[in-house]
């Protein structure tokens, strides 16, 4: 399914947290790669909208990213407005996650039947995901047991008859 963010509005909500829980400055490039992070793992291709154009610290140091497209609004338009264009266009917009705490933006989301979920609820998602450790696969010869003589060597240390 893709999802599309509300940029600024995500990473503002995520820098305070960043900010008040870990005293860390989060940048924009940081933050967009957090969300590279979280789309990879859970295979989502993600569109993330910026109000304006390209900041300067992107132009000098623009992350590779395989699974979001970041999109800027441009000076004649607002990233809400371009979100809202982006949802009416939608051709199938039941598959489309819509992010943003912006009420305006969720009521269309809504109105077009897309999932909406809040920046708040999105980034607990990310989180969660980001934080859950991979499962490494049990090792093939635990997998297979002990063999007759590694059980009979057992059987004698423990005692066991």
């Amino acid at each position: 399914m893709p999802v599309l963010i509300d940029g600024y509005n995500l990473y503002h909500y995520v820098r305070n947290l960043y900010q008040q829980q870990q005293q860390v400055e989060l940048g924009l490039i940081a933050f967009c790669k957090l969300i590279e992070a979280w789309a990879a793992r859970a295979k989502e291709k993600t569109t993330i909208i910026f109000d304006g154009t390209l900041p300067v610290e992107m132009k000098y140091e623009y992350p590779k990213l395989a699974y979001v497209k970041l999109v800027y609004s441009g000076h004649k338009q607002s990233a809400d407005a371009l979100i809202e264009q982006r949802i009416r266009e939608s051709s199938a917009p039941k598959l489309l996650t819509v992010v943003s705490s912006d009420r305006e933006i969720l009521s269309i989301a809504n109105k077009r039947k897309c999932k909406s979920i809040t920046s708040q609820d999105y980034w607990t998602v990310v989180a969660k995901k980001l934080t859950r450790k991979k499962r490494t696969p049990m090792p093939r010869e635990k997998q297979k047991g002990l063999s007759s003589d590694e059980l009979d060597y057992w059987v004698k240390i423990f005692k066991i008859e």
